[in-house]
């Protein structure tokens, strides 16, 4: 169940840097998860040329927003669905964007994992996905200082097969090595497996 995030609007010079920091192409579907007033869907779609669907609980917002789209003539680029993110499937994603708080980032990570390509892009505004590594970052200075932060979900996956490589490998150095030696190895090994999750 999606914890509750109070609406706090995203500035339209934020929801542009976001979408241009994720390299989004005309065509490409973005899903903005707490999709709010619609801000981001209406930037993608009509500035980026996309297909944008969002996913709100609250009702006023779900209505406010499917109001802006028709008003800009852009409700056949638009699709905003009432209802709890963690339940509604996100693989069409080519982008995912969040404007959350950091627990319910750090709670989206197993169905970001699950659902989305291996070339999907995570941008995310004001907070980090805790425990994984951006590739990019960077900041808007408008009224305050807006961090974004932008993911790869192929490089999330190749950063956790590399942990378990590190841990076989090291389970055989222990096995097969006097304890002094493996222990020099330790650093060679941890620099193979950083090959593995290093941002491409």
């Amino acid at each position: 169940m999606t914890k509750k995030v109070p609406f706090v609007p995203t500035p339209e010079p934020v929801a542009t840097r976001m979408l241009e920091l994720s390299n989004l192409k005309a065509g490409e579907t973005v899903c903005d998860l707490g999709s709010g007033d619609g801000a981001i869907l209406i930037t993608a779609a009509r500035d980026f040329g996309a297909k944008a669907l969002g996913i709100e609980m609250r009702q006023d917002l779900v209505k406010r927003s499917r109001r802006e789209a028709r008003e800009l003539g852009l409700e056949k680029s638009i699709k905003v669905i009432q209802g709890d993110f963690f339940n509604i499937c996100i693989s069409e994603a080519d982008v995912v964007t969040l404007f959350l708080l950091p627990s319910a980032n750090a709670d989206l990570r197993p169905k970001l994992k699950k659902e989305l390509k291996a070339d999907a892009r995570i941008v995310t505004h004001d907070y980090e996905i805790r425990g994984w590594q951006p590739i990019k970052k960077e900041k808007v200075e408008l009224d305050r200082t807006h961090p974004i932060f932008l993911y790869r979900c192929g490089d999330i996956r190749g950063a956790g097969l590399s942990q378990k490589m590190m841990s076989s490998l090291l389970d055989i150095q222990r096995e097969h090595m006097p304890r002094k030696i493996w222990r020099c190895e330790i650093k060679l090994i941890r620099k193979i497996c950083n090959v593995f999750k290093a941002p491409r």
